[in-house]
């Protein structure tokens, strides 16, 4: 496989902590890896230890415009070969489906997207959320704009319940992120 520009964009979903450990396994399969974060996202799990994995500043909110890299948004979505939004919240599936660009990570989807990047989403949310009318039909509406998901698994979850919505184990996630590039036998 040939080294791919990997951009994993967090958001706020418990499941961030698994953040780093997705970053460390795609370097790990010889991926170069970014960062951006929503507010929320720095609230589970800190910027310094996305930084401290993958020894690059991380994108955030209350940086966005005063950070080294000026314009992160536009400058990391031409970077990327591949976008993982991940854990991907119903709010934030919801901006994307409807092109709001309020945040870091939904802006830099956004102008990944006019890129024509890979832009996968993962969801992690309760079952009762993902399942609803409304989470359903916005992920509709990101598959026809070409957006891929890794659907989550039923599982326990953080408030409890049993359903899906559980976020895939980061072996799992990064299989099927980087399966159209393997080639056979690899």
């Amino acid at each position: 496989m040939q080294n791919k520009n990997v951009l994993l964009l967090v958001t706020g979903s418990i499941s961030a902590y698994k953040a780093p450990s997705i970053a460390s396994g795609l370097q790990k399969n010889y991926c170069f890896v970014k960062v951006a974060m929503t507010e929320a996202a720095t609230k589970i799990i800190g910027a310094a230890a996305m930084g401290g994995v993958t020894h690059e500043e991380v994108a955030l909110d209350e940086n966005w415009f005063t950070q080294s890299q000026k314009v992160p948004h536009i400058n990391l979505a031409k970077w990327a070969d591949i976008v993982l939004v991940c854990p991907a919240t119903s709010n934030t599936i919801a901006k994307l489906a409807h092109g709001i660009s309020d945040n870091v990570v939904t802006a830099t989807v956004l102008a990944a997207s006019g890129m024509g990047k890979r832009i996968v989403i993962a969801p992690a949310m309760n079952c009762n959320m993902y399942e609803s009318k409304a989470n359903q039909k916005n992920m509709e509406i990101c598959k026809e704009y070409g957006y891929e998901f890794i659907a989550p698994k039923v599982g326990l979850l953080a408030c409890g319940d049993e359903g899906i919505g559980h976020l895939k184990s980061t072996r799992e996630i990064i299989g099927e992120l980087l399966a159209p590039y393997k080639k056979d036998g690899e």
